[in-house]
């Protein structure tokens, strides 16, 4: 697969890529939001997309969510992943239980 990498953190950009790298994966990487979808554009246009993108959620420049949202404005048909350090994310769907113990707990 072809897969683009974005945080900010170097270390978790080269440990992901290495990851994947050594799974057989074509990996790019890249360190912001804005350098993520100018890579993203330029291989779509090439008509060499990538098949699977996973970012950071805290990036400088284009923040993740805002990055997630221009990338499937251009393909909405792409898939991703959100990688995040931080805990107050709930995923839908959840049940009430869920919801009540996450709210407690933040």
């Amino acid at each position: 697969m072809r897969i683009l990498v974005v945080d900010d953190e170097e270390p978790i950009r080269d440990i992901i890529a290495a990851m994947l790298t050594s799974d057989g994966h074509y990996v790019e990487t890249a360190a912001n939001g804005d350098d993520a979808f100018r890579i993203y554009c330029e291989h779509y246009d090439q008509k060499l997309p990538f098949d699977f993108f996973l970012t950071g959620f805290a990036l400088t420049g284009m923040h993740g969510i805002d990055l997630i949202d221009a990338i499937l404005k251009k393909n909405p048909q792409q898939r991703w992943g959100l990688c995040t350090t931080r805990r107050n994310i709930l995923f839908k769907p959840f049940e009430r239980d869920e919801l009540l113990a996450f709210i407690k707990q933040h």
